[in-house]
């Protein structure tokens, strides 16, 4: 087998996410290091640090390839990561899904319209009559009715300029923002304050943020990055998304899975 069919033809990247790769390629100028633990090519005879010839032989699925220990079925997802309990907790309870039928897509930035359908899925998906509210949100989209149904019920709102923002990620002061807005929409108990002062950049909080940011971090559904970084205007990504909305159900919405 030449280079390109062992790259090309069977997907070494996605193979390495299974288990380790040990196929070998024989040569005198692998500047060998250590045991193999992905491909090596060459041309002739033996590996160095292998004292006999190496087989090498293949396995072949008309699957996709998915870890014994991974999560909801989700390649990207094993049981060892730190995010592995809260995605199979959003997945479980029909918040979340994947960005396809086996990956969950953890390290990835969590976008606006995808944190309006978490809400969406909540409530059951209710019926929602198209409007052109906002010039970016068509008819017919994956994300129209959950956009629809968040403007229209004032958790979360677009800019000013028109548009909701379909492409853009959603900030963590945004976030804190619309997990308020559904507390409040939802009669929860929303009086939780305390002081962001321990934080150095406090002051890069938005005006309209910063109840909402003291809220959820008195509430515990948010902390900083570090004990001293808030950092508001970060993005957040699809695992920490997972990762809150598990603690925020388990905390102050707890009486909404009732």
């Amino acid at each position: 087998a030449n280079q390109s069919f062992m790259t090309d033809d069977l997907s070494a990247e996605e193979i390495s996410h299974v288990a380790p790769v040990w196929l070998a390629h024989y040569t005198t100028n692998t500047s060998y290091s250590g045991s193999y633990d992905y491909w090596q090519y060459s041309e002739s005879g033996r590996v160095d640090g292998i004292s006999t010839d190496v087989d090498c032989n293949f396995y072949f699925t008309d699957g996709p390839l998915i870890p014994e220990n991974s999560v909801c079925g989700f390649k990207d997802v094993l049981s060892s990561k730190w995010y592995a309990d809260a995605v199979s907790y959003v997945y479980n309870a029909g918040l979340m899904t994947g960005t396809s039928s086996t990956t969950f897509g953890p390290t990835e930035s969590l976008t606006r319209p995808m944190m309006a359908q978490i809400l969406y899925n909540f409530c059951g998906r209710p019926a929602v009559t198209y409007s052109k509210i906002y010039t970016d949100v068509p008819a017919g989209q994956w994300y129209t009715n959950a956009v629809i149904w968040a403007a229209k019920n004032k958790i979360m709102l677009g800019y000013g300029n028109g548009t909701f923002g379909v492409n853009n990620t959603i900030s963590r002061e945004q976030i804190a923002t619309v997990l308020y807005n559904f507390s409040r929409q939802q009669k929860l108990d929303t009086s939780a304050r305390t002081s962001l002062s321990a934080y150095s950049d406090a002051s890069k909080v938005s005006g309209y943020a910063v109840t909402a940011m003291q809220w959820a971090v008195a509430s515990k559904v948010m902390s900083g990055r570090s004990a001293n970084i808030l950092a508001p205007q970060s993005t957040t990504t699809r695992a920490e998304c997972a990762q809150l909305f598990k603690t925020y159900l388990t905390g102050p919405g707890a009486s909404l899975m009732k």
